[in-house]
């Protein structure tokens, strides 16, 4: 039955696809047609809750309580800060047909640093992508008669299947889909686990209180990850205008508040029925002791998970290394024509989706993905994030990436990185951005050229 579900569900999101094969250029292909409302904008941003957030929220009410819920905190307030800039962050995207922040970097700061952010950008969303899957092969697998790397395989093959033939406005379609599956199943699921297991009201996990510090800084963390995430520039430059972009921004806030709730829920369940191991709190409580009817209802929800988030870092990812190697045509030669063109963007999904299935089968530690993937916005974010305010030079900003680059490698090769402390990266990254900004005004006013 679990079987047929999965089935189903494959077939109807190739079928639609079908419907949406043809595509004017390759901006539409990659970027429907830039007309997306308040409503696709919100389950755009709303199903980014994939397999990375399922495991690592419901390990963090496992070891916090309800205070595990700081991380989303800081992305719900992202969201809502990114609403009210969504005019400063959308300004001349739809004519210089910019696809994600990359080509805002290269357009006001020039190719180097344009750079930094694509090489941090790609390797976190590739990490992204790495971690739904992986999180399909952990979860699934209990389910169903088939290995981690199988499943791993089957649904990366099913996204890339149906990007390959339906685009962009595919995946915006699907995005409310299955937005709506996520908001109907997770509770739902929630609900029928405590059911089944039968949990006395008496007995309540005991879990370690959040330290304030810690809470604020997983909140500031929450706060630059999601502020400076390709994949949500994404959708903002996708949106219609920005009303669309600030509303749906706003909406996709408050359903992450509502739904970092119940994952943080679920792992101090799994917590009072005896996990071991916090890592594994989401897959454990979803998978022990469910009816057969409830199991189907659990793989249906993480696969909806899996594949909204997958289809949206497969077409970010591609739309950046597109656009990237249009900043550097002598490194394809006479091949760059590709570069724009439909069946070119086709060739670089089919590259991304082999890449991330082989590494998804090498690497399947969740939470230590997630961890890189949070450490690697966060060199480029704070920067990125006072630029849209103080604009500095070129050769200021290209200082302080290349700066807090510096730092990033410092920490990770004194091993002392983890989700508490990721925000340790933000503080010299303003500071750098901050003395580059003045030194550069100062040579400004001098009458230097910066």
């Amino acid at each position: 039955m679990i079987w047929l579900t999965i089935l189903a569900y494959i077939a109807a999101l190739w079928v639609l696809s079908y419907f949406f094969k043809k595509h004017a250029d390759v901006d539409e292909y990659l970027m429907s047609r830039r007309n997306a409302g308040t409503i696709q904008i919100a389950a755009g941003l709303f199903t980014l809750i994939g397999g990375g957030e399922l495991v690592t929220m419901a390990s963090l009410g496992f070891v916090y309580g309800r205070s595990g819920i700081a991380l989303f905190v800081g992305y719900a307030v992202a969201f809502f800060f990114l609403g009210i800039v969504a005019g400063k962050i959308r300004s001349g995207a739809n004519e210089k047909k910019y696809i994600s922040l990359p080509d805002y970097v290269h357009d006001n700061f020039g190719k180097s640093s344009g750079l930094i952010v694509f090489i941090f950008s790609f390797l976190a969303f590739f990490a992204l992508l790495m971690l739904q899957l992986s999180t399909a092969g952990a979860v699934i697998s209990p389910f169903i008669n088939l290995s981690y790397n199988q499943i791993v395989f089957l649904i990366g093959f099913v996204v890339f299947i149906y990007l390959l033939v339906g685009g962009f406005r595919v995946v915006l379609i699907t995005d409310v889909i299955q937005g709506i599956a996520m908001i109907v199943l997770l509770p739902l699921l929630a609900y029928i686990v405590l059911l089944s297991n039968n949990p006395s009201v008496n007995t309540l996990p005991t879990t370690e209180s959040l330290p304030v510090a810690i809470w604020i800084s997983m909140i500031v963390t929450g706060f630059f990850v999601a502020s400076a995430s390709a994949d949500i520039w994404q959708r903002a430059y996708a949106a219609k205008s920005d009303s669309a972009a600030r509303n749906g921004l706003m909406v996709a806030g408050i359903l992450f508040l509502l739904f970092g709730f119940i994952l943080v829920e679920i792992g101090i369940y799994a917590r009072e029925i005896g996990t071991a191991d916090p890592n594994s709190a989401f897959v454990e409580t979803i998978t022990t002791g469910l009816p057969v009817w409830a199991a189907i209802l659990a793989v249906l929800m993480v696969v909806s998970a899996v594949m909204s988030t997958s289809d949206t870092e497969m077409f970010v990812l591609t739309g950046m290394l597109q656009h990237e190697l249009r900043q550097f045509p002598f490194i394809l030669g006479k091949a760059s024509t590709i570069l724009n063109s439909v069946k070119g963007a086709r060739v670089f999904i089919g590259i991304v989706a082999i890449f991330a299935i082989g590494f998804a089968m090498m690497f399947s530690d969740l939470v230590d993905i997630y961890t890189w993937l949070l450490s690697a916005i966060v060199v480029i974010s704070p920067i990125i994030l006072f630029s849209l305010f103080w604009k500095a030079s070129p050769i200021a900003m290209l200082f302080s990436l290349l700066a807090n680059t510096i730092v990033f490698a410092v920490l990770v090769s004194a091993e002392i990185l983890n989700i508490d402390n990721i925000y340790f990266i933000c503080i010299p990254g303003i500071t750098f951005y901050m003395i580059a900004l003045l030194a550069s005004q100062k040579h400004f006013h001098s009458g230097e050229k910066p």
